[in-house]
C-alpha cells in the first residue's frame, strides 16, 4: 500500500493516515 488513495476509498482501516501517504 504505497499509493495515494482517494478520499472516497480512504474510509478504510488506514483512515488514520493522510491521503498523501506513500
Amino acid at each position: 500500500m504505497a499509493k495515494p488513495i482517494p478520499k472516497e476509498r480512504y474510509l478504510g482501516p488506514i483512515s488514520i493516515k493522510p491521503v498523501f501517504f506513500r
